[in-house]
């Protein structure tokens, strides 16, 4: 009933044995394959045992199939690889902690993010992936909250937390911790860990952009404003308020033709909305234009227009993808009053922007047109 060679050596594994006594097989259980009448196979367990009687060596077998538990193992394993290609398919770093923080469990992103091998982390405290502070205190966490229940961060995400990579080196991280209970009435935690440097980093670079906007917006002598495609007003600067006499604050959410002359509104709006209509990312729009102040007085002035677009990157910067929605910039320069004429350049006025040392970190199309240099030299 035993196929292969286990079948073949079968009386020669018996004169073995009593001929030397050496039991390989004798009071043990093993694993083997059976053979049935129909000559199929089918896995079983089997524990042989001796029996002497009046000087008689008998031998008793005992076979158990093993096929459902087998299925069972195999289902196990499946599931087991399944699981483990899902953890470690993630982009986060995952760790499996029991109740006293040991690491249990790591996924290849842990590795890769934190800078240790699997072997250094299995086995060891989850508190070495953390600032000192916290470390000290972790397995306190763990205890108040196994006696107590009292639920301050399981379940819940929390960001702008550091952890600790192998060469010292801190991160900014975002973690997701969960509670695992087991049917051998173990508790272990999984914690989730996502790398945030990438979003930090966009987030400062935000900020930067946004008040180099302002600073840009504040320090120009004419009034600026940031239009919609929809031709309304989304921003202002401050020098609004001497010239036109709105503050910025009042001139949000206003259609700019707010500002023109009723006379002539309706033809200077139509030019503005053929331009919207065939620009480019080269075309300005300059046109003098009668304008209208909050006390009804009217005045002439060069209006210059241009869709933002980021048409350089700043030396050390890394790409920035724009809105979908579009922005177009306005400037009012000058009064044309007789002999009061505006800047000529106006329209295609030079903008540096320096660092600290002076050097300078980025222009304007029109600084690279006259000067000769791209934005990168």
């Amino acid at each position: 009933i035993v196929p292969g060679d286990h079948g073949q050596n079968h009386n020669f594994y018996l004169s073995s044995y009593l001929a030397t006594g050496h039991k390989r097989v004798i009071g043990k259980r093993r694993q083997l394959t059976a053979l049935r009448k129909n000559g199929t196979e089918f896995p079983i367990e089997l524990g042989v045992k001796e029996v002497v009687s009046d000087g008689e060596h008998l031998f008793c077998g005992f076979v158990r199939d093993i096929t459902s538990s087998r299925m069972d193992e195999d289902r196990l394993k499946r599931n087991r690889s399944l699981t483990m290609g899902l953890i470690n398919a993630s982009h986060d770093a995952i760790f499996q902690i029991n109740d006293r923080g040991i690491i249990h469990m790591v996924n290849q992103a842990a590795i890769d993010h934190f800078g240790w091998e699997r072997e250094e982390l299995l086995g060891s405290n989850i508190n070495m992936i953390m600032p000192k502070a916290h470390a000290e205190r972790h397995n306190d966490y763990l205890s108040r909250y196994l006696q107590t229940g009292e639920k301050r961060v399981m379940g819940k995400r929390r960001s702008n937390l550091l952890a600790v990579r192998k060469d010292g080196t801190e991160m900014p991280i975002e973690l997701g911790l969960s509670e695992v209970h087991t049917v051998w009435d173990e508790t272990f935690f999984c914690g989730f860990v996502r790398d945030i440097r990438r979003e930090v980093y966009d987030e400062r670079e935000l900020r930067v952009k946004e008040r180099l906007a302002h600073r840009i917006l504040e320090t120009s002598f004419d009034p600026i404003l940031i239009l919609d495609e929809n031709l309304k007003i989304v921003r202002a600067n401050s020098i609004c308020k001497k010239v036109l006499l709105w503050s910025a604050e009042e001139l949000i959410s206003e259609e700019f033709g707010k500002l023109m002359s009723d006379e002539k509104v309706e033809k200077q709006t139509d030019n503005l909305q053929r331009y919207l209509e065939r620009v480019r990312a080269t075309e300005n729009f300059v046109q003098d234009m009668e304008m209208k102040r909050k006390n009804g007085s009217l005045f002439t002035t060069k209006v210059g227009m241009a869709e933002a677009k980021e048409e350089h990157t700043c030396s050390g910067e890394m790409e920035v993808e724009w809105p979908t929605n579009r922005v177009f910039v306005v400037f009012l320069h000058g009064i044309i009053n007789g002999s009061k004429q505006p800047h000529p350049f106006f329209g295609r006025t030079s903008l540096h922007i320096p660092n600290f040392n002076g050097s300078v970190f980025n222009q304007n199309s029109s600084s690279s047109s006259k000067n000769g240099e791209t934005n990168e030299q």
